[in-house]
């Protein structure tokens, strides 16, 4: 396993990760940040990027000080062996919802908008089973199949967005802050979740070399998906406003119907749902890797791909059981798991970190 993952270089790692934060909630997200904090989902948006970029140094902090090893053998080293794998525990349990969680948004946007009358399990099952052939192939496919999408992914996302500016309208922004900080602030830890997926690169151990260079493309990676995020949340309040932004389920797509680029080319629907389906794939498949790996390390097994299937029916039977319709994805979403994802994401880096450094000041010495 460690091996395929040494031969991912630096900078496909950021645009994994990079495909992995945006790729899927630049659909949703919007909505639900302009529902909290209105024409500010914006400035929600920003501080959210600027926390998920101090958990990414955060993070490289930890790989390096203990270069060659995964969380799950830091968490052991530092944690001792059974409440460090109750750590990972936690992180293995979130890998598990958000896998299930991704194939079900993911299906829902179909029936919504293309095929209505085909069952969600048909979507559901053709994302799983495509993306667990991805898995069992290696993540250096994966790595190589993101380096293909994401030129693709980046060109229609900037034509939506640059085209649907016709009928922006700068007024719909003002005033800024006009309810305060505490809905902005409020809106922004269901956003940093997303951004903070990034806290799965501490499954992949990285070389002491290695470090500068993800330290940097991965910082850059999240700034970057940041800055689309706030473009997209400010084009899409600045065209319809933002309580229309707030009731609608998927505002990206409605700015793809909105585009008319020369005054004949419009309705970019099509576009939309391509990215999206790029987007979506890139994402599952890197959860879905991730599920694979810290089941296998977990549980001591030496090869992940034998776990391939049975999570391929797993994860179909929760994303089924565990939602009843959109709007019970998006209460999901923006309620009860940013709460799970934070303890998981943020929660568990930062006790590790911690712990780490005390380890190192009782020795005397640098894990590393």
């Amino acid at each position: 396993m460690s091996q395929s993952i040494e031969r991912i270089a630096p900078y496909q790692m950021a645009l994994i990760l990079f495909m992995t934060i945006i790729g899927d909630s630049i659909y949703f997200l919007p909505s639900f940040a302009a529902a909290q904090s209105g024409r500010d989902a914006w400035i929600s948006f920003i501080l959210a990027t600027i926390a998920g970029l101090a958990m990414i140094f955060l993070l490289v902090q930890l790989l390096a000080r203990h270069p060659g090893k995964d969380v799950v053998a830091i968490s052991e080293e530092v944690a001792g062996k059974w409440v460090g794998k109750l750590l990972i525990f936690w992180f293995w349990l979130h890998s598990f919802l958000i896998n299930s969680y991704i194939a079900r948004e993911f299906s829902e946007f179909l029936t919504t908008t293309l095929m209505p009358e085909t069952p969600i399990l048909v979507f559901i099952a053709v994302l799983l089973a495509t993306a667990g052939l991805a898995v069992f192939c290696g993540v250096e496919v994966v790595a190589k199949v993101t380096e293909f999408t994401l030129p693709i992914y980046l060109i229609g996302l900037v034509t939506i967005n640059l085209f649907a500016m016709r009928d922006f309208n700068i007024l719909e922004l003002t005033p800024v802050l006009e309810k305060g900080w505490q809905p902005v602030i409020y809106a922004a830890l269901p956003l940093f979740v997303w951004i903070g997926n990034t806290a799965y690169i501490a499954f992949i151990p990285l070389q002491a070399k290695e470090l500068k260079q993800v330290r940097a493309w991965l910082l850059g990676a999240g700034a970057l998906a940041g800055a689309f995020m706030v473009a997209t949340v400010i084009v899409a309040v600045g065209v319809f406003g933002s309580k229309q932004t707030a009731m609608m389920e998927f505002p990206f797509f409605h700015l793809g119907a909105q585009v008319l680029i020369l005054g004949v080319l419009e309705r970019l629907d099509p576009i939309v749902m391509t990215i999206w389906i790029l987007g979506d794939f890139i994402a599952q498949v890197f959860f879905f890797y991730i599920a694979c790996y810290s089941t296998a390390r977990l549980f001591g097994l030496q090869d992940y791909r034998p776990l391939v299937l049975p999570l391929i029916l797993l994860f179909s039977g929760l994303a089924i059981t565990q939602f009843e319709s959109t709007m019970d994805i998006h209460a999901v979403g923006g309620k009860y798991y940013p709460i799970f994802a934070f303890t998981a994401e943020a929660g568990v880096p930062l006790v590790l970190l911690a712990l780490s450094y005390l380890r190192s000041d009782r020795t005397g010495n640098n894990p590393s």
